[in-house]
């Protein structure tokens, strides 16, 4: 196969990606065959869903023809219970409070979060948890927002000083993001590569392939403070058009603007590049 054909720089592309997902599934002993038959079953998936010809579903013939699986297994595939399905985890509790907090005006004051009161009738933290966290007790995600930052409590009041919450350490709120933010991104990548000369979605970067380490704590610096600020803008700005309990006849979408820093340490080049 030509390395240079659009498949073989794809492949190229896609192995490297998969270098970067094979250290964390490493991290916590999880197998190659374990990873591959995720695999296996994505491919059946996005082949059952997207390939049927003239709107009928897609055979299990068409699935074997189109993935290289042979037809048994691709039977087995389908069979299969759905635990390891894509489903999107649901978002996390401490962010849905935050969240809630910042956007609602009920835990608002002269559109700021109110310090709350840590527990009684709403407005109060207690009864922020309640709305918006389900089954977890207050105080234990209390302690959760403490250990990050996030919140503080004086004299039983709770007052907001992060309207982001981000888990510290190796802490298993981090894994859903394995399958969440790549495959955002991947989405508009997608989207980017069919659209042709129709509209594009924004998918842009700074990157630096030399960058000093004074750079580096420039560029956390900057992202810390003009890249939140800018997040928070497009929270406010977005917040009014945002209904979880809407309707099922009311179309809703999941989308955002994501930011991200990124330090590749194997990139020996002095180039710079926008793009």
């Amino acid at each position: 196969m030509d390395e240079n054909s659009p498949k073989g720089v794809l492949l190229r592309s896609v192995y490297r990606l998969f270098t970067i997902l094979a250290r964390v599934l490493l991290r916590y002993a999880v197998s190659a065959p374990e990873a591959e038959r995720l695999l296996r079953r994505a491919f059946v998936d996005v082949a059952a869903q997207d390939h049927g010809v003239r709107g009928r579903p897609t055979s299990k013939s068409r699935v074997a023809a189109l993935t290289g699986l042979s037809r048994k297994e691709v039977a087995l595939l389908i069979d299969a219970p759905t635990g390891s399905s894509a489903d999107r985890a649901p978002p996390n509790r401490a962010i849905r409070v935050i969240s809630a907090w910042v956007r609602e005006p009920e835990f608002q004051h002269d559109g700021e979060p109110r310090a709350l009161p840590l527990q009684g009738p709403s407005p109060s933290f207690e009864a922020l948890v309640q709305r918006y966290s389900g089954d977890v007790p207050y105080r234990a995600l209390l302690r959760d927002l403490e250990r990050t930052g996030a919140v503080a409590v004086h004299d039983e009041v709770v007052h907001l000083r992060e309207r982001a919450f981000v888990p510290r350490g190796d802490n298993l709120a981090l894994l859903p993001l394995i399958g969440e933010e790549p495959a955002a991104l991947m989405h508009t990548i997608d989207h980017n590569l069919r659209a042709g000369s129709g509209a594009r979605r924004f998918q842009r970067k700074a990157a630096f392939l030399a960058l000093d380490d004074a750079g580096v704590e420039k560029l956390l610096h900057f992202a810390a403070t003009r890249g939140q600020a800018l997040l928070e803008e497009i929270d406010a700005l977005l917040a009014p058009h945002h209904d979880e309990h809407a309707g099922p006849t009311s179309r809703r979408h999941h989308a955002g603007l994501a930011l991200h820093v990124f330090i590749d340490p194997a990139t020996p080049s002095s180039r710079t590049s926008i793009s």
